[in-house]
């Protein structure tokens, strides 16, 4: 199963998901993390955390901007899920990596802007439908403040989406542990200065066992 998550923004937050994902679901199932950002965000993590030995070991790979279809398909037959970590651009790898997928998965804060983007992605989502009929569409709220009350405009922002988007119940704040995992290789699921967040693992499980619940009915 090829789970790419994108959006044509930049710092919604795509690569953060990306990794715990891969964390996630390394746990249980052979995965594959790959990286189509030209930016390498998710692949220098990776590099860090395999520098650090750190356990579970996350396979990660770049996936080259030529043959991605060619690419996908031949990793797909190796792995039981292939998360990829798209940039943040409409892009033809974007349109590529979407056209291959099973799902997407679209963070967006509430911010305008994020908004604008969100939109801007469902309309390169509906493109890649006409092709891909099994794409499976995810909207997830990311980086949510913790000390506001903005959850209460959800209803509004989520006004003008097409109905095949699928918003997710469950939310990821902006939290410390996501931050300071990044820059040392690590995720939330991890030990940070001998620390773990427990309501930021929380969060992130119950996102990944909502999707996996839909997914497999």
């Amino acid at each position: 199963m090829i789970i790419s998550i994108a959006s044509t923004k930049g710092g919604v937050g795509k690569s953060t998901l990306s990794i715990h994902l891969a964390h996630f679901l390394t746990k249980k199932n052979k995965t594959l993390l790959m990286d189509a950002d030209k930016q390498e965000t998710t692949l220098t993590w990776a590099g860090w955390r395999a520098e650090e030995e750190i356990q579970p070991y996350i396979d990660t790979q770049k996936l080259p901007p030529q043959g991605i279809k060619q690419v996908l398909e031949a990793r797909e037959k190796q792995y039981q899920y292939i998360i990829v970590d798209v940039g943040g651009s409409d892009s033809s790898v974007l349109r590529y990596v979407l056209a291959s997928s099973d799902i997407v998965i679209v963070p967006t804060s509430l911010s305008a802007v994020d908004r604008i983007a969100t939109l801007d992605m469902m309309a390169l989502i509906d493109e890649a439908k006409a092709y891909n009929e099994k794409l499976k569409t995810f909207i997830a709220f990311n980086k949510l403040s913790t000390a506001t009350k903005e959850i209460h405009s959800i209803p509004e922002y989520q006004s003008d989406f097409p109905t095949w988007a699928y918003w997710l119940n469950n939310k990821i704040y902006e939290r410390i542990a996501y931050r300071r995992s990044y820059a040392t290789g690590r995720t939330a699921y991890d030990k940070i200065e001998e620390k773990i967040d427990p309501k930021a693992i929380t969060e992130m499980n119950h996102l990944w066992q909502e999707i996996l619940h839909d997914i497999q009915k």
